[in-house]
């Protein structure tokens, strides 16, 4: 039950971070994440296949995964365009909100480390750190103007 107090607090909460954070609810949904940040875009097969030990994860396990991520905003999936030749017809990638919201999540800890122990400067140096710290004003003053309408 959920009661009037909890409902009006929970409600100053972004709802695009509660979706996020509904988002990586289970073990599958983080290990997606991961492999997809070390990894770069992965079409389903290939996420299958990495998850899988013997043999490929169970498609709808992966499918569940993949729709609670995409509503979470933190993946999108990219199809491939007419004329493009590849294997396959589309792929996952994190979005953008999704790299920075795991890389404020790693950040949280005081490590300089990322997703799977991956150094966050590593991925572009310089030019992601200033972004992600950028961005990561832009959200704090958002998020301030967001609670303070609420």
């Amino acid at each position: 039950m959920t009661t009037t107090a909890i409902q009006r607090y929970s409600e100053k909460f972004p709802e695009e971070i509660s979706k996020a954070i509904d988002g990586l609810g289970g073990d599958t949904e983080r290990a997606v994440v991961i492999v997809l940040f070390n990894q770069g875009d992965l079409a389903f097969t290939e996420l299958r296949e990495e998850l899988g030990d013997d043999e490929p994860l169970h498609p709808e396990t992966l499918s569940n995964a993949l729709s609670n991520l995409k509503s979470g905003g933190l993946i999108r999936k990219r199809a491939l365009e007419n004329g493009e030749e590849d294997p396959f017809s589309s792929y996952y990638t994190l979005s953008e909100y999704g790299e920075r919201f795991i890389y404020s999540l790693f950040d949280s800890l005081g490590s300089l480390q990322g997703p799977a122990g991956r150094r966050q400067a590593g991925v572009s140096a310089p030019l992601l750190e200033d972004s992600l710290l950028e961005s990561g004003e832009d959200l704090a003053r958002n998020l301030q103007k967001q609670l303070v309408q609420r």
